[in-house]
């Protein structure tokens, strides 16, 4: 079935007379959404759907961009599908792993610009620290 969202302006739900004007924008599609993240700041998401594909919604021009598939060269219909998703802050990238890799996609292009390998399992979870240089992953290894 359809599945909508909603972007909360947290001031505004504080406020319970306002309470019904909150939500400042609101999102259907036609699948269900399994993940979504917003960069810090705010000016990017991305969702990733029941399907196992990945969005970049790119919330100040009112546009989405799907990130295919083939870019990770593995051909138009892969075996795996995306997975878990986060953004590396200050940086213009998404983090998004499929199966036991962690990709990272460049926002602006959508391309992938490298891999990080080493789980023997699916990545279940993971966050970054760009300050730090440091990516965080978790897996049933």
């Amino acid at each position: 079935g359809a599945v909508g969202g909603r972007l909360w302006d947290r001031y505004l739900v504080s406020c319970p007379q306002l309470h019904a004007e909150a939500a400042v924008a609101r999102v259907r599609g036609p699948g269900s959404f399994c993940a979504v993240v917003l960069s810090a700041d705010c000016a990017t998401g991305a969702v990733r759907t029941d399907a196992g594909e990945l969005y970049i919604l790119h919330l100040q021009g009112n546009r989405f961009t799907l990130v295919p598939h083939p870019s990770l060269g593995g051909g138009p219909s892969p075996v795996l599908s995306w997975g878990t998703i986060c953004f590396a802050p200050h940086r213009g990238e998404l983090l998004a792993s499929i199966g036991c890799n962690i990709c990272i996609v460049d926002i602006c292009s959508q391309k992938v610009l490298g891999t990080l390998q080493g789980h023997s399992r699916t990545v279940v979870t993971l966050d970054a620290n760009p300050a730090r240089g440091l990516v965080v992953s978790l897996s049933h290894d």
